[in-house]
């Protein structure tokens, strides 16, 4: 019979492309085009890709070398600031303790939006010995995760918690996140909001101690514009006269260290340039009049041998501290490996520990010592409460941050030491605080409903496998045959208008070494009829017509007669592997047609005749699908 053609301006088929997907195979792998982007299995982690999108994900070799040298770049960044600034890594256990219940919710949250993927890859396993292994794995990672919180221990989670035993502060060089450290302007600042004043004494080459941290002037005063010979010399071999004539705020306003400038006034800004350094006795006096504690590290450094006071800083010190008039309880004398100076007997003693240096139990420290002044994360939280309880406090430094703050204030630290006073001032509570029942009810609901909602997971997917559920495709381009009306003008009326589309069941693999292709599992859509895979076992092409072993029957809606011109199916032809072509469903049965498949190669072929004048029209005029099963 001779095929007739479909005349009609609606498009019947048109790709819907996914641009997303392009760009990520495109970055990775540099497919950008439609015909390489393939379904075939992903390998390694980039399996997960593959179960999150259905695309295959291949990394070209290209980006493979960016990736390794971009780690190598994070690696050695990550050993340069560990050598900068080791002590970070101390804080591990003290942001776990803070951050713990909040992580383990974060994490259940993640694995359970995983569990997703999980299911669906698991009903995708034909082998049980497989499945069991993947679901076995996956069930004691959740199990693990679902156990963590009785793991998890925080001083925030209690139910003894006094909120009115607030660290007291102490000023870091007075206030240098608004202020030039260790000047007049920086110490008055801080007086409203800290009962100590902290700073770092050296001594001058004629005698006079003085405030300065560094080992040079360098980084806080102007004496490289002054005396640019001498800028790289240490402070102790210059006379506090010259000392006292260098600027030492206007680096803090070019600078801006913190990140405050701009929170000053103008006038503000012009006070901070006209600071000087000031001297041990001008600080222990004001301490005196403000009634404020004064704590400092005495600054000894190679760099000062064969200073004439080298062997005389301590009594100097000492010397200015009984000078000034100043109550010896105010004065917070350090004291390193538990040993004190003989002088300093009337001084209130502080033990200086580092997280290098041993940790003396309460009952082997002098009994003078009444402070015990540590860096973070250098002494356990059950250390804190021994030493308290044998009456000495726990004073930590440098604590910045509202939850390093919040979890040293949930320990009950008598104070800390910071930069930013005014800020941590304000905290009235730590930034959470729960009672015991509250994290267990917290914990035990979040893993309950993730519980639930994995299960509910796994019965979708395997409701979707048994096709129970009609599941949209994850195709890279996809088959449609009622896109919008177009009107194809600019094709010649001596060109075929066959359009065919090539959609496989299975999976498979070109000619392409990477496997490029396109892996559909619902081949086509024809209102009522359906070209698809079925079932795994029998991959056999089906319809919502009755379906018995490997034959399928396709039915065409009268409704297509009236609306399309398509009178019927006018043949389908295959070829069986190993047998001869056939052609059957003559167009004078445009209601039914029956055919066995054997692993065949199936054409559909759609004809119409419209007032049987075969006219071509200005859209597609005959449709063919092609599929192998």
């Amino acid at each position: 019979m001779t095929k007739m053609k479909v005349i009609t301006h609606k498009r019947l088929q048109y790709y819907e492309h996914h641009y997303g997907m392009v760009c990520l195979t495109g970055m990775l792998g540099c497919r950008w085009h439609r015909y390489q982007q393939s379904q075939e299995p992903s390998t390694g982690i980039l399996a997960l890709c593959h179960l999150g999108h259905g695309h295959q994900v291949h990394i070209h070799w290209v980006h493979k070398v960016l990736i390794v040298l971009i780690l190598a770049v994070a690696i050695t960044m990550a050993i340069a600031v560990t050598h900068q600034w080791s002590s970070g890594w101390l804080l591990q256990k003290e942001a776990l303790m803070i951050t713990g219940p909040f992580l383990h919710l974060g994490a259940v949250v993640l694995m359970t939006g995983l569990s997703w993927f999980v299911a669906a890859h698991w009903v995708s396993l034909s082998k049980t010995n497989a499945r069991v292994l993947y679901l076995g794995t996956f069930i004691i990672v959740m199990v693990f995760l679902y156990a963590v919180p009785v793991l998890i221990k925080s001083p925030c989670i209690t139910d003894n918690f006094n909120i009115s035993k607030k660290p007291l502060l102490i000023g870091h060089r007075g206030l240098p996140s608004l202020r030039p450290e260790n000047t007049n302007y920086s110490f008055a600042t801080a007086d409203q909001y800290v009962i100590t004043w902290e700073s770092d004494v050296t001594v001058s080459y004629d005698g006079t101690p003085y405030l300065m941290h560094d080992t040079t002037l360098k980084r806080t005063t102007d004496v490289k514009k002054k005396w640019p010979e001498l800028a790289d010399k240490a402070g102790c071999w210059f006379n506090i006269s010259q000392i006292q004539l260098l600027d030492a705020g206007s680096w803090f306003i070019k600078t801006d260290p913190f990140g405050s400038k701009q929170r000053l006034s103008n006038a503000e800004q012009n006070v901070c340039v006209n600071q000087t350094v000031p001297t041990l006795r001008w600080l222990l006096e004001k301490a005196q009049l403000h009634n404020k504690n004064v704590m400092f590290d005495i600054k000894t450094t190679s760099q000062c041998s064969g200073h004439p006071y080298a062997d005389k800083f301590e009594d100097i010190i000492l010397d200015t501290i009984f000078a000034s008039g100043i109550y010896p309880e105010k004065v917070w004398w350090l004291v390193d490996n538990n040993r004190s100076h003989p002088r300093a007997g009337n001084l209130t003693h502080v033990l200086s520990h580092h997280a290098s240096s041993r940790l003396f139990a309460p009952i082997e420290l002098q009994r003078n010592i009444k402070i015990i002044n540590t860096e973070f994360g250098a002494i356990p939280w059950e250390n804190i409460k021994e030493y308290q309880e044998a009456g000495i406090s726990v004073n930590i430094y440098v604590v910045d941050s509202s939850w390093l703050y919040s979890l040293y204030w949930c320990m009950g630290v008598d104070s800390v030491t910071t930069n930013h006073a005014d800020y941590l001032q304000k905290l009235s509570k730590p930034i959470w605080i729960l009672k015991p029942q509250q994290f267990r009810g917290m914990w035990m609901t979040a893993d309950i409903v993730s519980i639930a909602v994995i299960v509910l997971f796994f019965v979708i997917h395997h409701l979707f496998r048994a096709g129970k559920i009609l599941r949209k495709p994850v195709n890279s381009e996809r088959l449609s045959l009622q896109g919008p009306k177009i009107r194809m003008t600019h094709l010649s009326k001596n060109r075929n208008m066959k359009e065919k589309l090539l959609h496989t069941a299975e999976s498979f693999h070109d000619m392409d070494p990477a496997s490029f292709g396109i892996s559909n599992e619902e081949l086509a859509t024809i209102d009522d009829i359906h070209i698809s895979h079925s079932t795994p076992s029998h991959r056999q092409l089906s319809s919502p017509g009755m379906e018995n072993g490997n034959t399928i029957r396709l039915t065409m809606p009268s409704r297509y007669s009236t609306a399309s011109g398509i009178s019927g199916i006018s043949a389908i032809s295959g070829t069986e592997v190993g047998d001869s072509s056939f052609t059957s469903a003559p167009a004078t049965d445009p209601g039914l047609s029956s055919i066995p498949l054997s692993d065949s190669r199936l054409h559909i072929i759609l004809s119409s005749d419209v007032d049987g004048s075969k006219t071509r029209g200005d859209g597609f005029t005959d449709v063919s699908l092609e599929a192998s099963a």
